[in-house]
């Protein structure tokens, strides 16, 4: 009779654990973070977007349009000074000028630096 009980105390106990994972949202917690994108114009509700994480002046920022953004850095070495100069002051202020946004990183990956982000209502998913 007691190991009847004690499987009921258990029973109980894990379906307990259980509610209060599902009622407190169980899973990856957002993230309070700088956001730049590089194209111009915004960033519609449910558009995807390749991002990585990048760090500006020791913070983290995510950084998205990863393609348009690589071939401004590339085309920046054939640029001669001073418009270099200027175009480096302008990625700059993307950075500077980043939105915050509330970003929720899902699962571990093999490359945890490239996601694909998805703009949602209370900020940005990224898997």
């Amino acid at each position: 009779m007691a190991g009847i009980q004690s499987c009921i105390v258990w029973q109980r106990l894990a379906f307990a654990c259980i509610a209060c994972c599902l009622l407190t949202a169980c899973g990856p917690k957002p993230v309070t973070m700088p956001v730049a994108t590089f194209r111009t114009g915004e960033w519609e509700l449910g558009e995807l977007k390749d991002c990585q994480q990048v760090k500006w002046r020791d913070n983290p920022i995510l950084q998205c349009d990863i393609e348009d953004f690589t071939t401004e850095l590339v085309s920046l070495g054939t640029l001669p000074e001073p418009q270099r100069t200027l175009r480096t002051n302008q990625l700059h202020a993307r950075w500077d000028n980043a939105k915050i946004f509330a970003v929720i990183f899902h699962a571990e990956k093999d490359h945890p630096w490239k996601w694909v982000c998805q703009k949602i209502p209370d900020g940005i998913t990224c898997r």
